[in-house]
């Protein structure tokens, strides 16, 4: 009996020895819990040095749009599909482009015709010449000349006839003046959705002398003429068509101090009837023309970036 108990005890003893260890510990709640591994370091984040660089681009041999070295031929496109997908993204770009012209330090010459619009009596045709020399591209001085071609209206002889009355008219015979002109407004109109066109409106103002011309109400009368002066106010436009050309429209009153024929005249002689029988009338004269402007150089270019 004593052997067996020491061979059982032997070999429990190898039982025990043979099976793996483990370390168990006791929970809240009691119960035995494995032991958590410890979770590994952080890697630390990557540096610039470490960031992978895009694949470079490279032109593309059947003229196309350039891809990037690597794409497989399954992922490329045709340049047809190419250009037709960069087309759709260009127009969904829109750009506000610059204006077409620069005014400053430049010189505008401007032909014009016009005519008077305020006298029913007497219309005038003007044909004049205009000189502009811009400080800034919206603040100008210039001089401005014009010669009249006057024509009596039907309207003078109804009032003749039908009221027994001559009326007292002056003909106008050339004008001069020095002008400022100031511009407040510039914009940009579209013609169909195409074409850009550009304009702007201006101000206007200045002093001069008119050189008129009585007309007698009997004609055995001496005309006598008159210096009158003058103040020009008013204001227009300029349609831009390229860098150097552009049409200009305005509407001006010439406000003068006159001297007109007083009724019942006797005086045969002119410089007589002017200095005895005539009056100083304050008088509208309002001139509508359209010219065409030429500025001087008729090229420009930006000194400022976009």
């Amino acid at each position: 009996m004593g052997k067996l108990k020491t061979i059982v005890l032997s070999s429990v003893m190898l039982l025990v020895l043979a099976v793996p260890t483990a370390t168990w510990a006791q929970g809240a709640d009691g119960k035995a819990e494995a032991d958590v591994p410890e979770p590994p370091p952080e890697a630390p984040p990557p540096t610039p040095d470490d960031t992978p660089e895009p694949p470079p681009a490279t032109p593309d041999e059947d003229g196309g749009p350039p891809t990037l070295t690597g794409t497989t031929p399954e992922e490329k496109l045709s340049p047809e599909k190419r250009w037709e997908a960069a087309e759709k993204t260009w127009k969904d770009i829109v750009v506000l482009p610059r204006k077409s012209f620069l005014k400053r330090s430049r010189l505008e010459l401007l032909p014009f015709i016009g005519t008077t619009i305020n006298d029913q009596l007497i219309q005038h045709t003007a044909l004049g010449l205009e000189l502009n020399f811009f400080l800034s591209d919206i603040f100008a001085i210039g001089a401005r000349g014009i010669y009249f071609l006057d024509n009596v209206t039907n309207d003078e002889f109804w009032v003749r006839y039908h009221l027994s009355r001559v009326p007292t008219l002056n003909r106008y015979r050339f004008a001069f003046s020095g002008d400022f002109s100031y511009t407040p407004i510039y914009g940009k109109l579209t013609v169909f959705n195409q074409q850009i066109f550009q304009y702007e409106i201006f101000l206007s103002g200045g002093a001069g002398v008119t050189n008129t011309e009585v007309i007698p109400r009997d004609f055995q009368n001496e005309p006598f003429t008159n210096w009158s002066l003058t103040f020009p106010v008013g204001g227009g436009a300029r349609f831009f068509f390229t860098k150097w050309l552009a049409a200009q429209v305005s509407l001006r009153d010439y406000l003068m101090i006159d001297r007109f024929e007083k009724p019942g005249r006797t005086l045969t002689n002119g410089d007589d009837a002017k200095e005895n029988e005539s009056e100083a009338v304050f008088v509208h004269n309002i001139l509508f023309t359209v010219g065409v402007s030429i500025f001087f150089p008729l090229d420009f270019k930006y000194t400022t970036f976009r």
